[in-house]
C-alpha cells in the first residue's frame, strides 16, 4: 500500500505536473501570436487612422482660412483635465 502511494506521488511529481506546465506554456505562447485576422484588422485600423488624420488636416486648413484665430478660441474652451486625459490617451496609442 505504501509502495502504491509512493508510485502515485512520484508519477504526479515527475510526469503529470511537468506535462501540465509544458502544455499550458505552449498554449499560452500560441495564443500570444497575432492571427491573420488580427493583422488585417490592425492594417485596416492604421489605414483608417491615416485617412482620419488627413481629413482632420483638411478640416483645420478650411477652418483656419475662415477664422485664423480659431485655435486660440478652441484652446480657451479646453479644461486642464480634458487636456491631460487627451495627452494620456495619445501616449497609450503610441
Amino acid at each position: 500500500m505504501h509502495f502504491l502511494q509512493s508510485l502515485f506521488a512520484l508519477t504526479l511529481i515527475f510526469v503529470v505536473l511537468p506535462w501540465l506546465v509544458l502544455h499550458y506554456t505552449t498554449q499560452w505562447k500560441n495564443g500570444a501570436t497575432l492571427t491573420r485576422e488580427d493583422e488585417q484588422l490592425l492594417d485596416d485600423l492604421y489605414a483608417l487612422g491615416h485617412r482620419l488624420e488627413e481629413r482632420m488636416g483638411a478640416l483645420e486648413r478650411i477652418v483656419t482660412d475662415e477664422d485664423p484665430a480659431w485655435r486660440s478660441i478652441a484652446a480657451d474652451h479646453r479644461t486642464p483635465i480634458r487636456e491631460t486625459q487627451d495627452k494620456e490617451g495619445l501616449r497609450r496609442i503610441r
